[in-house]
């Protein structure tokens, strides 16, 4: 209903419960009881009562969230300033979470908003491929506040087509808990220990002299264990640890950390014991806190391309942002641990550019050669998508197979240009970061 994603954060959110292990075809399957369409039917308008189905549409953001990308890197390459008063600002790189919706609102607000529709949902997408030059066909439905005569809410549906399908619907929607030998045990009996990191409310959820489990050693782990460290009696923070390197406790002597979890398991008398993979037990904890992350999510593809993504990964995208299979469907913002918003930037430049005929894509066969190699070495594993060793490398090659950086023909946006100054700032970012919250037992290494 508004402009800012993730940044557009939810006053009341709904919270849900998670069951460990669920796949996204049980979590986020296509909406049941779509109307159907004939051929002729573009511009019609159906209206059904609005489903029930939960849809995952709240932000994962919350009251207090910040950026931790430093602000000459994160913001686009055409607006370097978030634009903030020092209220809104942490210090001199990062700021909170409404400055980003603003600048987010300010920048669509450069060009006219009546190519943006609000309350409408892509609920499915297909295209006659039997057919030469075919339209995507996408069945859409607009969110009314009207109302049945037995007090339902009244959605319409309807279709329109289009000539290529760019997709940029983020996914930090639908909450991971992984399947944990037992976890499923204490699911059943106490589903309200076991919480997904999205639906954690740092300053909200303090969990007041409780033993809690945190699962997860990226920056919402991290972030949750020291919020609760204020709190909580002892806080345990499992992630798959880093050889000679100990996380700092923030100066809170309750923070304990483990390495994975290997086994949960509940006693003739109810008591949890948690068994981690260095044999330490842990026993009665109040909350396991899962931050593992998201699904990969997009169930409107579901019908048409059943393996567009197993959940984990998106397999069939060419360096992470061109369906092999149809290069009229590509998607923008599936890479993590990169630049954003600004490999957004680069990924949607190079789209832009092919989409209007300006430049051609490597050979299917190159594609294909590039996938299959990503897919050798990473698997199926969150990492397939992460930048974590090509910020700077992957623009630069970006850059380069979509034309290089000024635009073409003298129409159209440049690529961005990351200086000297720009990996000197990154540097020193990551630099103070790992030593305000690591220990190095060996200082003459280099751990980050």
């Amino acid at each position: 209903s508004k402009i800012g994603g993730v940044w557009s954060i939810e006053k009341d959110p709904v919270k849900i419960d998670i069951a460990p292990g669920t796949t996204i075809h049980d979590l986020d399957p296509v909406l049941g009881d779509i109307p159907n369409f004939d051929d002729d039917d573009i511009g019609k308008i159906v209206k059904t009562p609005r489903s029930n189905q939960y849809r995952f549409v709240e932000s994962a953001g919350y009251a207090g969230l910040r950026t931790n990308v430093p602000e000459q890197l994160m913001c686009f390459s055409d607006e370097k300033d978030w634009g903030v008063d020092i209220k809104q600002r942490i210090d001199q790189h990062y700021v909170k979470v409404d400055a980003v919706r603003d600048y987010v609102e300010r920048y669509f607000n450069r060009h006219p908003r009546d190519h943006i529709v609000f309350r409408t949902s892509l609920e499915n997408v297909s295209k006659d491929y039997s057919k030469p030059d075919s339209k995507f066909v996408l069945t859409l439905r607009r969110e009314t506040d009207e109302k049945d005569s037995d007090g339902n809410l009244i959605d319409e549906w309807f279709q329109e087509e289009f000539d290529a399908l760019v997709i940029a619907t983020g996914h930090y929607h639908v909450p991971v808990i992984p399947k944990v030998k037992g976890l499923e045990l204490i699911h059943g009996k106490y589903p309200e220990k076991i919480v997904h990191s999205k639906y954690f409310k740092p300053n909200v959820d303090t969990y007041d002299d409780e033993v809690v489990i945190v699962v997860g050693g990226r920056i919402s782990g991290m972030d949750i264990v020291t919020a609760l460290s204020k709190t909580s009696k002892t806080v345990y923070h499992s992630k798959k640890t880093i050889p000679e390197v100990k996380q700092k406790n923030q100066g809170f002597e309750n923070i304990i950390e483990k390495p994975i979890i290997k086994e949960i398991k509940l006693d003739d008398e109810g008591k949890i014991l948690v068994y981690f993979g260095d044999g330490s037990i842990v026993e009665n904890p109040d909350r396991f806190i899962y931050a593992t992350g998201y699904h990969l999510s997009f169930p409107f593809m579901n019908n048409s391309y059943p393996n567009f993504t197993n959940g984990t990964i998106l397999p069939d995208f060419f360096e992470h942002t061109i369906y092999s299979k149809d290069p009229l469907i590509s998607i923008v913002g599936i890479p993590i641990q990169a630049i954003t918003f600004r490999v957004f930037e680069f990924q949607a430049i190079w789209v832009a550019r092919f989409l209007a005929g300006k430049i051609q894509l490597p050979s299917l066969e190159e594609q294909n050669r590039w996938i299959l190699a990503r897919y050798q070495t990473f698997k199926n594993t969150p990492a397939y998508h992460s930048f974590q060793e090509e910020k700077f490398e992957w623009p630069n090659y970006i850059t380069r197979i979509a034309g290089g950086v000024e635009p073409l023909n003298g129409v159209g946006k440049k690529f961005p240009i990351y200086t000297q100054n720009d990996k000197d700032v990154h540097a020193e970012v990551i630099k103070k970061y790992a030593e305000e919250h690591h220990f190095f037992l060996d200082p003459t290494k280099q751990y980050f």
